[in-house]
């Protein structure tokens, strides 16, 4: 199983510091960041949030493949009966493709449940640090962050690999 944690960091600086604890645990590539645009000069050194760290675009895809599913699943049972069970299934399947297109569209713009706490910090200048590890590493993880950022507040959620 795997875990994120995540965390305010004051600035660029402690940010660096912070990461360069961490990668004598986990690799560089399991540390992100998510900061104001005037911020990314740092990005070369720790890579920006991708979409799926940043957006709900995940959630909103499974989401929209069930509604879709099902939505479908209904029209396909009481409108064309008639056409069998393998069309009535290709109906279903293209309700849940469809649901999940429509609604990834629209959870890219939407912020992660994780980070949307975060926005008005990160929009006064704060780094939020996300950083990927399994669950064995994730006491050590929180010790040098606890040192390098004192009273940082560590929040942790379990993701799905």
């Amino acid at each position: 199983m795997k875990e994120r944690l995540f965390f305010l960091v004051n600035d660029e600086k402690q940010a660096l510091a912070v990461a360069d604890e961490l990668t004598k645990i986990i690799s560089k590539d399991d540390i992100h960041i998510i900061a104001r645009h005037d911020k990314k000069l740092i990005s070369e050194d720790l890579p920006d949030a991708q979409l799926d760290k940043s957006s709900d675009i995940a959630g909103a895809a499974k989401r929209g493949a069930t509604v879709g599913g099902v939505l479908f699943a209904g029209l396909a049972a009481t409108v064309i009966p008639p056409i069998g069970a393998v069309a009535t299934l290709g109906v279903i399947a293209g309700g849940a493709v469809l649901g999940s297109w429509s609604s990834t569209l629209i959870g890219v713009s939407v912020p992660h449940d994780n980070i949307e706490e975060f926005q008005d910090k990160i929009d006064n200048g704060h780094i939020l640090m996300l950083v990927d590890t399994s669950v064995s590493h994730t006491d050590d993880l929180k010790a040098k962050i606890e040192t390098a950022v004192p009273n940082a507040q560590i929040h942790t959620r379990d993701i799905e690999v």
